[in-house]
């Protein structure tokens, strides 16, 4: 069956997949309609306690981002706050890594500059999303040679990937104004 071949968590990743484009693209509402859409399927999967509550932590990330499009930084702290707990008592160096970068978004949000360099260099180097974010941290502070070479390795990135595709575009745009 469709269950038992794993269909309910490969079509939750793909609208998670397209809610992420809908928030990079300022669909805000949408995504975040498309983000309950994916975990509510996780939660009627057959699947072990563990892929659940990785999906509800998960979802916890992606309020946050929804929140802080939403230019709603309190409600970006309180999912922030819950993500990282969350994240702390797994120990998952990739979520902890993303606790990071909800730290330093909600941070540069709320105009801690400082706190969201450090937050955000702590996060993955491995995301030109977070990239990019540090690079607007840098900006922010008046970092501008540190931000026009962060900006430089989001446009030089070399990977395939959905955030880059998402990012790079307007990571050149903001280099050709530096």
């Amino acid at each position: 069956s469709f269950e038992q071949n794993g269909g309910t968590h490969s079509v939750a990743g793909d609208l998670n997949l397209v809610a992420t484009v809908l928030l990079d693209t300022g669909e805000v509402a949408a995504a975040s309609a498309t983000f309950e859409e994916s975990v509510r399927m996780v939660e009627s999967a057959v699947a072990t306690r563990d892929v659940k509550e990785a999906a509800r932590r998960g979802f916890l990330y992606q309020q946050a981002r929804v929140a802080l499009a939403r230019d709603d930084t309190k409600a970006a702290t309180a999912a922030t706050a819950s993500y990282c707990l969350q994240a702390e008592d797994k120990q998952i160096p990739f979520e902890l890594r993303r606790c990071h970068e909800l730290r330093g978004m909600v941070a540069l949000a709320s105009g801690d500059h400082a706190s969201a360099i450090a937050q955000l260099g702590q996060a993955s180097s491995q995301d030109p999303r977070v990239l990019f974010e540090l690079a607007m941290a840098y900006r922010a502070a008046g970092k501008t040679d540190a931000a026009r070479d962060t900006l430089s390795r989001v446009v030089n990135f070399n990977a395939l990937s959905l955030p880059l595709a998402l990012v790079r575009p307007r990571a050149i745009a903001l280099l050709k104004d530096m």
